[in-house]
């Protein structure tokens, strides 16, 4: 399992706004069969957390926005969906797809 709890950005339809990521993720296995029976191989990757922005109300934005994208301090990106906004600032969110971070 991989954790990355540091200063990120996120990208609202390309707009940066700067935020702190709180987040893990991991691997799902999947099982396979083959001649010589089963086995569980790396499956996609699974990845959320939370971030928490100082930018004042996101909620309308994010709702009608068409790509969020979280940004590493390394540069490395990943695609997510908001699955909760408290309304001060703290936003839950789960990857879709590759992560920033080491998983």
């Amino acid at each position: 399992m991989g954790r990355y709890n540091e200063q990120a950005t996120m990208l609202i339809d390309g707009v940066a706004y700067p935020v702190h990521a709180k987040l893990e993720g991991y691997f799902e296995s999947e099982e396979t069969q083959s001649f010589s029976g089963k086995s569980r191989v790396r499956g996609h990757p699974v990845w959320g957390g939370t971030v928490q922005t100082n930018a004042q109300d996101l909620t309308w934005t994010i709702h009608n926005a068409e790509e969020l994208i979280l940004r590493a301090e390394d540069g490395r990106e990943g695609p997510f969906t908001v699955s909760d906004d408290n309304g001060e600032g703290v936003l839950r969110i789960r990857g879709n797809g590759r992560a920033p971070f080491d998983i």
